[in-house]
């Protein structure tokens, strides 16, 4: 099938325009969700004391006294949001308290068998998390979806534009060709290896993303002028009612075992209770399930003890289509080799777009002649690879700050921010040629993570066996990111210096040139 010229060239012009202007958001997305992939896996290996699996001892807990100890610790807001989360790799129990007046959250990690209790000093697993969906800005989940839609439409018009010759895009690369033609072949291989899964993803992050948004339009269309989505929600009782205190003392246990008991042969995962000390708060029970939809969990009043409902899974059609974009999203139906998979094909597309930038730059401005192409340029250096630097500097200020410091997970996402300018800044200095930066941001990156593996290593024990715990494997598939990462971005930042070497060499004789014409 080959399309008419006119229809190629508003193709062609719509694939590039949408991917230069998304480029940097896409990259940024989908360089994060890697980390987004393996967030479990991060949240042991960011902290070390959290380094034992379970034990059979450990399965019944007691959120009663759990719920006292936070109580010590701090002084519940009326109205606040407790959530309880066990890792299964982990012997600490994770506490979550949001207060609905300030919208602030507070981290404790809570050791059952002891009642120790500490502060959560890093937050590496969520900030990276985060970053995937740009929670961290004003309206961040609906810009992220908002860039998958644009990521999606960048593929489609992709396969129109290459259908006719997609089969030998397929195989055929040229690395020892000038920058031009290597990056256009790379671009087409890893885009059409990469296609179903470019597709999904980009899908699934544009549902997952703008869910709000569509759920909110649909509803106005749906219900009738005079009912509200509040109403429609569910949610009864007066203002007055709802502010009525309740009893401190609730048997949390009691009312968990009856948790139990409605959903037989499962574990709980997290326990949540919405609305301390207020009438019409709610005890959510969740239960540990197979994906794709059988997620159970059980609601409960949390004065009474009555069950509200018992699910096993996601209840409305819209809550089951999130359910399933979700777990197609992360990853969370397949296993380790599901996930490996997905991070390969997510570091291709990351590839994909930075070469998609170089083709558009080498086709129309091959001398940067432009300042809005040098710009371009060095954008498309200073996002990518200044976030390459700054992940490895994360990732090395969680082993390097003291634990003692005051707001330590503060530090560690604020200099990782500083690392990220710095870089940036460092890539647009017109004194330094772009390939140059590229080049260098790149083995910077390379040398931290190494050190950081080297670091690992003299500090990890030696697996006990051969069959080692969760624990232990969740930080060994951290350290094989890191290695990947590591060689990846030393792989890069060669042949970006080689590039830079290679087009100083073509242009001396080019300079020489005119020099001695000008004479």
């Amino acid at each position: 099938m080959r399309l008419g010229a006119r229809a190629y060239q508003t193709e062609w012009s719509l694939h590039a325009w949408i991917g230069v202007v998304c480029s940097v958001l896409a990259f940024v997305s989908f360089f994060c969700g890697v980390f987004a992939l393996f967030r479990s896996e991060l949240t042991i290996w960011q902290d070390p004391a959290l380094h034992r699996q379970l034990g059979a001892t450990e399965q019944r807990l007691s959120y009663e006294a759990l719920l006292a100890r936070v109580r010590e610790q701090r002084t519940l807001p009326t109205g606040a949001r407790v959530a309880f989360t066990r890792y299964e790799a982990s012997h600490w129990v994770a506490v979550l308290i949001h207060d609905p007046a300030t919208q602030r959250d507070t981290e404790l990690w809570i050791e059952p068998q002891t009642g120790r209790v500490r502060e959560g000093y890093s937050r590496l697993a969520d900030e990276l998390y985060e970053m995937h969906f740009v929670y961290q800005l004003p309206f961040g989940s609906e810009i992220a979806g908002v860039a998958a839609m644009a990521f999606f439409i960048a593929s489609l018009t992709g396969i129109l534009i290459h259908l006719k010759d997609l089969r030998r895009a397929l195989w055929r690369f040229r690395p020892q060709l000038r920058l031009r033609f290597s990056s256009s072949d790379a671009h087409k291989v890893l885009g059409v290896f990469g296609l179903p899964f470019a597709l999904m993803y980009a899908w699934t992050g544009t549902l997952l993303g703008l869910l709000t948004v569509l759920s909110g339009i649909v509803t106005t269309l749906v219900l009738p002028g005079d009912v509200s989505p509040g109403d429609a929600s569910g949610s009864i009782g007066s203002e007055a009612e709802l502010v009525r205190p309740m009893a401190a003392s609730a048997p949390l246990d009691a009312w968990i075992e009856r948790a139990r008991t409605a959903v037989p042969e499962r574990l709980v995962q997290l326990v949540v209770l919405d609305g301390w000390a207020q009438h019409g708060s709610i005890l959510g029970v969740y239960f540990t399930g197979s994906s794709l939809v059988d997620s159970p969990f059980v609601e409960i009043d949390a004065e009474t003890g009555a069950l509200i409902r018992i699910a096993s899974g996601a209840e409305s059609p819209l809550d089951r289509a999130n359910r399933v974009m979700f777990d197609l999203h992360y990853a969370t139906y397949g296993g380790l080799l599901l996930k490996v998979l997905y991070a390969v094909l997510t570091y291709g597309t990351c590839a994909v777009i930075v070469t998609g930038n170089l083709i558009w730059l080498e086709r129309r401005d091959p001398a940067r002649r432009r300042a809005a192409n040098r710009f371009l340029e060095r954008t498309t250096i200073a996002v990518p690879g200044g976030l390459a630097l700054a992940s490895a500097g994360y990732f090395a200020l969680n082993r390097l700050l003291p634990e003692s410091l005051a707001q330590r997970a503060h530090w560690e996402f604020g200099l990782f921010l500083m690392i990220w300018a710095v870089a940036a800044i460092a890539a647009y200095c017109p004194r330094v040629l772009a390939r140059h930066a590229a080049g260098g941001l790149c083995c910077a990156a390379s040398v931290l993570l190494f050190a950081v593996l080297l670091l690992e290593l003299l500090q990890r024990r030696v697996p006990s066996s051969l069959s080692p715990t969760h624990a232990e494997l969740s930080l060994w598939i951290v350290d094989g990111l890191l290695l990947a990462l590591a060689i990846g971005s030393a792989a890069l930042g060669r042949r970006s210096l080689r590039h830079a070497r290679s087009s100083a060499v073509e242009a001396a004789p080019i300079l020489s040139t005119n020099t001695r014409t000008s004479t």
